[in-house]
């Protein structure tokens, strides 16, 4: 059964419906996830990038309906960043400390590497070239995001 929720977007209402149990469903990967990663010894950087990667997979088809609301709505990545911007910073706590995605945008809360992600999803499905960057040394992501120039 689907879930309808109404996002504050900066353009105006998003009506978004999500299934019942997606955000936890997503979180359970998530946690497994780290799980693996906090296992491994040795190849740490393909085993941080096996982690969002495997997030990234399993959360692009749950935000999909978001992201044609979206469209249909004319969000840009300016407005997209805008809306993300006002959300509340927020940690789990939990071995991943890393919230899912569906979860952030239904809640309106997160943390960097969780609403970047969040976001480059959202990008990526309205056409534009985005991605991650994460920083070990930091402890900090952030999105970067290719915007053609129109002359």
């Amino acid at each position: 059964m689907r879930k309808d929720s109404v996002l504050d977007f900066p353009k105006g209402p998003i009506r978004f419906a999500a299934g019942d149990g997606e955000a936890e469903a997503n979180q359970t990967v998530i946690e497994r996830e780290a799980r693996i990663l906090a296992s491994v010894r040795e190849g740490i950087p393909e085993a941080w990038r096996r982690f969002y990667r495997i997030i990234y997979r399993d959360t692009y088809m749950r935000l999909l309906p978001l992201a044609e609301s979206l469209a249909r709505e004319g969000a840009t990545p300016a407005s997209l960043l805008a809306w993300f911007q006002d959300f509340s910073y927020t940690r789990t706590g939990s071995l991943a400390d890393f919230q899912s995605p569906l979860a952030c945008v239904l809640s309106s809360t997160g943390d960097c590497d969780s609403l970047g992600l969040a976001y480059v999803i959202l990008l990526h499905q309205l056409g534009y070239n985005a991605i991650l960057m994460v920083s070990s040394e930091y402890s900090h992501a952030m999105a970067a995001v290719d915007i053609p120039v129109r002359p």
